[in-house]
């Protein structure tokens, strides 16, 4: 079962998403810090996550992705979530294969997922 970090700063948000996911046979750890998240990636790493854009503008969210993927040598999938509009370079800097915009639609999230672990759509 693929295990999949959801990291948002709203605590409903993380509990939405994990209970979403699991119920479509995804196994999920949610993170409100950017401390909980980075230490998680001391005992292992996800096969994907939903990386929510931080408060400090994308260039807090590029800092973060720079360090998973640097220093902790992250090679999973790693999606973007944000209420405003990312750009394809953003994507692409951040690593980042697909974006999840706010306010989530939930069918949708999960269809990105699957598509993410080449899953039907069923």
């Amino acid at each position: 079962m693929p295990l999949i970090y959801i990291f948002d700063h709203d605590a409903d948000i993380v509990f939405i998403l994990s209970t979403w996911l699991q119920q479509h046979g995804y196994k999920t750890k949610g993170f409100l810090t950017q401390e909980e998240l980075i230490t998680s990636f001391r005992y292992g790493m996800p096969d994907c996550m939903i990386l929510d854009n931080l408060h400090g503008g994308f260039a807090a969210t590029k800092h973060l992705c720079d360090l998973i993927l640097n220093v902790f040598h992250y090679r999973g999938k790693i999606l973007l979530s944000t209420t405003g509009r990312v750009t394809n370079e953003e994507w692409e800097e951040c690593n980042a294969i697909d974006f999840i915009p706010k306010p989530f639609d939930l069918e949708q999230v999960v269809n990105t997922v699957n598509k993410v672990f080449d899953k039907s759509f069923a």
